[in-house]
């Protein structure tokens, strides 16, 4: 089952220092239910700095026997996160040595073939549900174990109905410590009660469909300004570690953000996102030596909400299954206003010629880089004339490509070049 926290707990074992020190090489790596299996090999090679250009000429198979000649000479731990069917490890494991004992390899999944098929001599953990969930939502809502009497009762039912998910406890507790900053009991309790209502309606419907609609209900109850910017977030691929930099200056320029008196637009913007935080609809990932966040993520039934509910205000997600485009997610182009291409991806987009006439932004986000040849983004500048905002920083040019000076309305502009 989703949102049990099998992720969140494979992160804080993965990022725990004592497992820094024990294993020299570390990686995490998404798997998620559409991949592809050279794109997963390469990312790993990147990660651990092995990756050379020729790699990208070679097979399946000979980058697995490259990445597993390496890692047989070191001590490692891989979480494989979010495995969906036993196939996906069959795919994967052959680039993984079996000689060294002292090797981990931990998988997250929601199946339990997925346990099974590995062959571990370990017991697959289930994770159960929280036993302690009415002393996680206090802490979530109030920052410590303690709670107002008249509002305890309202909470155990909200709590009951959470029926002891992490992911509803604490989307459920970002809700209710908007009201607690009032301070007036009075108002707190009216907005409990509402809040029960409203949550008892999508945490009684069949569990498979319980993540989107107590989403649903999460973002009815955001402000208007900051339903835009949550959506945004969907733009990002699953995974994906945001820059809060790259965020702030995208929600800017694409309009989202609000003048306000005696602040900056990025201040403005900070805000809208420490407001996401604080409803935990936004994870904090990196953070800097004084403290300042660096990077943050969605978790993945989040962000795919975010896709889902963005589509309706003109999102599209440009995306494949296997190395072939998929042809649905390049219908109705000419309706999009914003659009995200998975840079798997991007080559076959541009053959089909695409036209957007309405589209406004697009982004093209990665973990890698590709290399595109400044003709191709002629297509770019044809079909897309009113684009303002382009984020393509993960395509690497070998010249400056001028046809993008043809898109004039341009207020946001990203990509990577070895010119000078």
């Amino acid at each position: 089952m989703a949102g049990l926290g099998k992720t969140t707990l494979a992160w804080k074992i993965f990022r725990d220092p004592r497992i820094a020190n024990e294993f020299p090489i570390r990686l995490w790596v998404s798997i998620s239910q559409v991949y592809r299996v050279k794109d997963i090999f390469l990312r790993m090679l990147r990660d651990l700095s092995w990756i050379t250009e020729d790699m990208y000429d070679k097979t399946d198979e000979e980058i697995a026997q490259t990445l597993r000649a390496r890692l047989e000479k070191e001590k490692f731990l891989i979480i494989l996160d979010d495995m969906w069917t036993p196939k996906a490890w069959h795919d994967l494991r052959r680039a993984f040595p079996r000689s060294n004992k002292t090797n981990k390899i931990l998988i997250t999944s929601r199946s339990e073939q997925v346990a099974y098929v590995t062959n571990s001599k370990r017991i697959p953990q289930r994770l159960r549900f929280l036993r302690r969930s009415w002393i996680l939502l206090k802490y979530s809502v109030f920052g410590n174990p303690h709670c107002p009497r008249e509002l305890e009762v309202l909470g155990r039912v909200i709590v009951g109905m959470c029926e002891g998910l992490p992911l509803a406890i604490m989307l459920v507790a970002g809700v209710l410590a908007k009201t607690v900053s009032t301070g007036e009991m009075k108002v707190m309790q009216s907005s409990w009660k509402t809040a029960t209502e409203i949550f008892k309606t999508c945490l009684r419907d069949d569990s498979k469909q319980y993540s989107t609609h107590l989403c649903h209900s999460v973002y009815d109850s955001l402000p208007s300004n900051l339903k835009p910017c949550f959506l945004y977030l969907g733009m990002f691929p699953e995974d994906f570690e945001i820059p809060i930099k790259r965020l702030i200056l995208l929600w800017i320029a694409e309009g989202f953000i609000e003048q306000q008196t005696e602040i900056s637009l990025e201040e403005s913007a900070k805000q809208y996102l420490e407001d996401l935080i604080g409803r935990n609809l936004v994870m904090t990932d990196k953070v800097s030596a004084t403290g300042k966040i660096k990077t943050c993520r969605v978790h993945d039934l989040i962000r795919e909400f975010c896709r889902q509910e963005a589509y309706k205000y003109y999102f599209q997600e440009i995306q494949g299954y296997d190395g072939e485009l998929d042809e649905d997610s390049i219908s109705n182009l000419q309706r999009r206003r914003h659009i995200s291409i998975d840079f798997n991806y991007v080559m076959n987009f541009i053959s089909t010629q695409p036209y957007g006439p309405r589209v406004r932004s697009i982004l093209c986000s990665s973990r890698e880089e590709i290399i595109l040849l400044p003709t191709d983004v002629s297509v770019i500048a044809d079909a897309f004339k009113l684009t303002r905002v382009l984020e393509i920083r993960s395509i690497r040019f070998t010249r400056f490509p001028f046809y993008l000076t043809q898109l004039v309305h341009l207020r946001y502009i990203a990509l990577t070049s070895d010119f000078k």
